[in-house]
């Protein structure tokens, strides 16, 4: 999903990465891990959060700054 001008991307290993993508580079601003399980789900996004799930739980974190 796209953050601006920057996409957030959600592996199958559970890490949220942020990026800038363009035609020619990719290039990755900061990943990190949000479960501790690998993830097939797609994210959703609402109100500032995106929430994550897997088999077993489900986090909502929070994308605005304070």
């Amino acid at each position: 999903m796209w953050a601006g001008k920057r996409a957030l991307i959600f592996n199958e290993r559970s890490e949220l990465i942020l990026a800038r993508l363009t035609p020619q580079k990719y290039e990755e601003i900061s990943r990190t891990r949000l479960l501790a399980r690998d993830s097939w789900a797609h994210p959703a996004y609402a109100d500032g959060c995106i929430f994550i799930r897997d088999d077993e739980e489900i986090v909502c974190v929070p994308l605005r700054g304070k």
